[in-house]
């Protein structure tokens, strides 16, 4: 009866000690948290490159804008977008964007404005797209600049606020 009683109360504590032994928590909360954290970092991550092309779209939109102001010999809409698309080192935007001139005042005279426009189609982690509900925006930049020189330039797309139609 003594070693049945004593199995029982060494049973018992086995099982006490067994509820109480923590060995391979830290693993399970590693796999419920790890997807997490490498989503936010990853979304962080396309949050930079999606900045990066919006910065590289400015520089480009103005350098090109400034370009076509003060030199007459840009005289068709494929020699702006051959400058423009030379000066952008990113491929995906430099093979992806669209690139618009404009006169708002509908005029080509000196001083009159005239706008450059980008624009590049972005998708959030691209990736994700198999799972569904991830959306893409559209990166716009544009410059307006006043002509410097006469300008022998026509414009493809013309609308009255020099956006891309």
């Amino acid at each position: 009866m003594t070693s049945t009683f004593l199995n029982q109360v060494t049973t018992r504590r086995r099982g006490r000690r067994l509820c109480r032994d923590e060995r391979g928590q830290s693993a399970v909360e590693l796999a419920v948290v790890l997807p997490f954290v490498l989503l936010l970092l990853l979304g962080v991550m396309d949050f930079g490159k999606a900045f990066n092309y919006w910065i590289t779209e400015s520089q480009v939109t103005s350098d090109t804008a400034r370009h076509l102001v003060v030199t007459p010999s840009m005289t068709s809409i494929s020699a702006v977008k051959t400058y423009a698309l030379g000066d952008i080192s990113i491929k995906q935007l430099h093979d992806n964007a669209t690139v618009c001139v404009g006169f708002p005042n509908g005029t080509e005279n000196i001083g009159d404005p005239v706008k450059v426009t980008i624009r590049f189609s972005y998708a959030w982690l691209p990736f994700l797209t198999q799972i569904g509900h991830v959306s893409s925006f559209t990166l716009r930049r544009s410059a307006t600049m006043r002509l410097e020189q006469t300008s022998t330039f026509s414009p493809v797309v013309q609308t009255g606020d020099g956006t891309c139609a």
